[in-house]
């Protein structure tokens, strides 16, 4: 598949709503996991591991400033990481309220916080540590959450245990009355939608923005990387690589006379792709 690389956009003008783009901070991950059921053989040379076998990810996080309010996509990772998340991550200080301050926004103007799903790098930045104590990052803010995904986040089983296991924000998110559940697709706002995937987790939504030109995806960890463009490669951490590339060839096959626009959640080095018109 040709496509146009898009290095540097952070911002997009749509009819009704502007979208800003910026990374939140960098995590290192196991590139064998990313990589999926694809061999090293095949990868190795194409990806840049560190000496214990990680690839570096990025968090793009997206910005909405729409009429209905401020609309943030996912928080990434936590701002106060501790040991065990160091050890194994390795991340970068959190740039997330930093990024919205030059976006023009403060923590007490964001309306509403869109969970893809609730992993530790999606979720971790909706808590913040403040006089010894853990409160929201975005105090205002209804915090839209699929129900598979809240109800496993909450109580995950075997198979899914270790994905939730930093779940300080899950359970900050559990104590407030910011949590506003959606079961299945969700209109937002105009052109404006969440729609549920499932794929990577229980609970999987994707956001899609569209006006009369075109179409922005924000397919969180369904293509997370520019190589995970390809159908077949998914992650070792999804529960179920079929919704995965289902949902892969939804984007791909969308209105394809429209500019559409993918955003790279975790390519350290880019946020943003055009697909190639079919």
């Amino acid at each position: 598949m040709k496509r146009e690389i898009i290095e540097h956009l952070n911002k997009l003008y749509f009819d009704n709503f502007e979208v800003y783009i910026f990374n939140a901070g960098n995590f290192y991950s196991d590139a064998g996991a990313a990589m999926g059921v694809l061999p090293k053989a095949i990868w190795r040379k194409s990806v840049q591991e560190d000496e214990l076998g990680r690839m570096e990810f990025a968090t793009h996080l997206m910005l909405v400033k729409s009429e209905k309010g401020n609309i943030l996509i996912d928080t990434g990772i936590c701002s106060q990481p501790d040991e065990r998340q160091k050890k194994i991550y390795n991340p970068k200080q959190s740039t997330l309220i930093e990024n919205l301050e030059i976006c023009g926004c403060k923590r007490e103007d964001i309306d509403y916080v869109v969970f893809t799903h609730l992993h530790f790098d999606h979720v971790g930045g909706a808590v913040l540590q403040s006089n010894g104590k853990v409160e929201l990052t975005f105090p205002f803010a209804q915090h839209i959450i699929q129900k598979d995904e809240w109800e496993i986040a909450l109580s995950p089983d075997e198979l899914n245990k270790a994905a939730y296991g930093f779940d300080e924000a899950i359970r900050a998110l559990e104590n407030s009355r910011n949590v506003h559940i959606v079961d299945g697709d969700f209109e937002l706002a105009q052109g404006i939608h969440l729609i549920k995937t499932g794929g990577h987790s229980e609970g999987m939504q994707i956001v899609k923005l569209e006006d009369n030109d075109k179409v922005l995806f924000y397919p969180s960890d369904i293509i997370p990387n520019e190589i995970n463009l390809r159908l077949s490669l998914t992650s070792a951490y999804d529960v179920c690589r079929k919704e995965t590339a289902k949902a892969k060839e939804f984007i791909f096959n969308y209105k394809p006379e429209k500019r559409r626009y993918v955003v790279l959640n975790h390519q350290a080095d880019k946020s943003l792709i055009e697909l190639p018109k079919l």
